[in-house]
């Protein structure tokens, strides 16, 4: 399970960058990215129910279900129950989820958008598996730091981290104090400012890395 060599921490910014963007777009019209990524696939699709929505994005039941209540809240989306079935309930984009989506289009670009939220739903693929097959929680921001650290030629200090996963520093050395802990990462030495730490994977959170790498494929690039 060899690593791409030719990803550099370059690519991965770009890729994170585009999921951050999602992200933040999603916080500022008061939703979370999962609930945005379902809203951006039922307005692809003519309806859905949440079974599938949940199976097509890799989200649990009760994550999809939270979402997808918090969206009819917000006259994102309606419900409707199912003439032949009533215990099946269709969900389907509403005029003002559908303008939330364009306006998002407008500012990003349909395919900037779309190979984001392909993107993230890979990430969220192999979270899913690698947590399900190692028994261990790991959080969407401890996932980038993993990948970051694998692809990295050197230890890397806290604020290239930073600015290669486009989070805060706040966010991500609360990631390495639990990856340490893990076992996944461990802090190097900094001969030139002992001040700056610098941080490393290790054997184990190389394993765990290139699993992920292989789930994920050329969604990298």
């Amino acid at each position: 399970m060899n690593r791409d060599t030719s990803i550099t921490l370059e690519d991965l910014k770009h890729v994170f960058r585009r999921i951050a963007d999602i992200e933040n777009y999603a916080k500022d019209n008061l939703i979370d990215c999962d609930s945005l990524v379902i809203l951006y696939q039922l307005c692809q699709d003519h309806r859905s129910i949440a079974s599938r929505l949940s199976k097509s994005l890799y989200l649990s039941p009760a994550k999809t279900t939270r979402c997808l209540k918090r969206l009819v809240s917000l006259d994102l989306i309606s419900e409707s129950l199912d003439s032949d079935d009533y215990r099946k309930i269709f969900y389907k984009i509403s005029g003002n989820g559908a303008a939330l989506i364009n306006e998002f289009v407008v500012v990003q670009g349909k395919l900037c958008i779309s190979k984001g939220i392909e993107q993230y739903q890979q990430l969220k693929k192999a979270v899913r598996q690698i947590e399900q097959s190692a028994s261990i929680v790991i959080t969407s921001t401890a996932q980038k730091v993993i990948i970051t650290l694998e692809y990295a030629k050197k230890p890397i200090s806290v604020h290239e981290l930073c600015n290669c996963v486009c989070l805060s520093q706040s966010k991500v050395s609360m990631s390495l104090k639990k990856l340490q802990g893990m076992q996944i990462a461990v802090r190097a030495p900094n001969g030139d400012d002992a001040r700056e730490h610098f941080y490393k994977i290790t054997d184990k959170g190389s394993m765990l890395a290139k699993e992920m790498i292989v789930i994920l494929g050329d969604k990298l690039n």
